[in-house]
């Protein structure tokens, strides 16, 4: 039990293993790399973030 961050199974940090993402990220990037990877592999036509 965190204080912050309340009742939790596990935390995980990750970074995008792809540097033209990572220059322009700004934390990791992994959210864009999967969204990256899921248009590429056709499986979504597009994505709205904000």
């Amino acid at each position: 039990m965190s204080e912050y961050l309340g009742e939790y199974k596990a935390v995980y940090k990750a970074k995008t293993a792809c540097a033209d993402i990572l220059g322009k990220a700004q934390d990791g990037g992994i959210v864009t790399s999967m969204f990256a990877y899921a248009l590429e592999a056709g499986i979504i036509d597009g994505a709205i973030v904000a």
